[in-house]
């Protein structure tokens, strides 16, 4: 943190030489030129005069003292609660020149290490929004004497609970509210509910799941779109890189229908012939494959709800299993006779609904399949290079190339976001690893891949 903060300044001017690789993109893509999204125009600040205001003792003295406030108001906000109001007051009356006045013998890169296990600023966060419903964002309340009360009351409203209000009527000898007091212990009742459950463990590693989820997600949008979708684009000096990378097909994983609500079964006689494969995509070649998605809710093969359901039997061609359920035999080569009888064993069989929705997959599967193939055909020969060096194996390569991307996208993404976008492109396609669940694998298959595109 220490070395982050002493290059903080120095990077707002294009000065790089303190920054590190983690968050600096100067560091990271060194033969890429660098632009400052978060800057006017993308450029680096170049005012002399305003480096070396900012650079100055004074200043330092304002930044800790802001700094400290608000990470002292998050870590400790329940039990800071009279300097949180002290502050609020002090920079509504004074401006922000009192923080100038406090701390003025600590300095705030020498205090690096006070920071870095401070924890999250989360409490802050929902501090301020408490405070801002007491007191309206729109409204001015400065200048009003009635902004003190407004923020004790909101400290009051998270330390005590809704129940602060009725306790201060009663101590000014007034009525509670005989509909106060019922909503309040509601209200407290729901909150304390919420409060322990978010603590236990399943639900904190839900929420760390969610925040990784929209990070990633993020992170492969901006290393796929490039700057298409930034601000200011128009004012760039040079040309900006716009290009699309194709979204990623999802690799089928034959997941099972979550129900079936009275489904009508169709039974088919397939013999050698992978029908339901070919009925797919003969719909989708006539462009009916959303309508036959919302009719046709799955497929199940009979072979494997007989293995499931009943394992122990001898056998599972079909005339064993007419002869072991119905005591019957019949014509096998006859397709009619062959989808007759297969009616009859299910009803023999007593074989239920869940049984079937059980071994049944979505009707897209086979659609994802073919897709899947098609584009590992055509991109697979762009990564012989990276298995014949040794960046990745033979199934990673034909993992990536089924997902639509070849080698060229992913040096067009090394170039735009780093090792970071290649992760965060790799990590999820539509939901689903695109390489593998494996963190060491993905980063490993991710080091290398880097080394070889900067050296191209």
């Amino acid at each position: 943190m220490k070395n982050n903060l002493e290059a903080l300044i120095p990077h707002q001017f294009g000065d790089h030489n303190l920054c590190q690789p983690r968050f600096c993109g100067y560091k990271k893509q060194p033969g890429v030129k660098y632009l400052h999204r978060s800057l006017p125009y993308k450029a680096p600040l170049s005012d002399p005069v305003l480096r070396e205001n900012w650079s100055s003792q004074a200043c330092e003295h304002a930044n800790i003292a802001a700094s400290l406030h608000a990470l002292k108001t998050s870590a400790l906000w329940r039990g800071k609660l009279d300097f949180r109001v002290k502050a609020s007051a002090a920079c509504i009356n004074e401006g922000r020149n009192y923080l100038s006045e406090v701390n003025q013998n600590e300095t705030f890169i020498s205090k690096a290490a006070s920071y870095a296990d401070l924890g999250s600023s989360q409490a802050c966060e929902h501090a301020n929004i408490a405070a801002s419903l007491h007191a309206l964002k729109h409204l001015h309340y400065g200048e009003s004497e009635s902004l003190d009360f407004r923020v004790k009351a909101s400290a009051a409203c998270i330390n005590e609970g809704r129940n602060y209000l009725s306790e201060t009527f009663k101590r000014h000898a007034l009525s509670p509210g005989s509909f106060t007091v019922p909503y309040n212990s509601k209200k407290d009742n729901e909150r304390e509910k919420r409060q322990n459950k978010s603590k236990l463990p399943e639900q904190k590693l839900r929420r760390l799941k969610l925040k990784e989820e929209t990070i990633t997600s993020k992170g492969a949008c901006e290393a796929t779109e490039g700057t298409s979708n930034e601000s200011e684009i128009s004012f760039s000096e040079q040309a900006e890189d716009i290009e699309k990378i194709p979204d990623a097909i999802p690799k089928p994983l034959y997941t099972a229908v979550p129900s079936l609500n009275n489904p009508t079964v169709v039974i088919i006689d397939l013999e050698t012939t992978d029908f339901s494969k070919v009925l797919s995509t003969a719909v989708y070649n006539c462009n009916m494959y959303d309508n036959f998605t919302q009719i046709v809710m799955g497929f199940v093969d009979s072979l494997a709800v007989f293995r499931s359901g009943f394992p122990k039997i001898e056998k599972y061609n079909q005339p064993f299993l007419a002869q072991h359920f119905c005591k019957e035999e019949y014509n096998a080569y006859n397709a009619v006779d062959d989808v007759n009888m297969l009616d009859k064993i299910l009803i023999a069989a007593n074989v239920t609904s869940e049984l079937l929705l059980k071994q049944c997959y979505h009707s897209n599967s086979h659609l994802l399949q073919e897709n899947f193939i098609k584009g590992k055909a055509k991109n697979l020969p762009s990564f012989h290079p990276l298995i014949a060096s040794g960046v990745m194996k033979v199934t990673t390569a034909e993992n990536i190339a089924g997902s639509g991307l070849n080698c060229a996208h992913l040096k067009l993404i090394y170039v735009r976001k780093g090792e970071d976008g290649l992760i965060d492109v790799l990590k999820k396609a539509c939901g689903k690893p695109i390489v593998s669940n494996d963190k060491k694998l993905m980063c490993s298959v991710v080091q290398k891949m880097g080394k070889m595109f900067s050296e191209l």
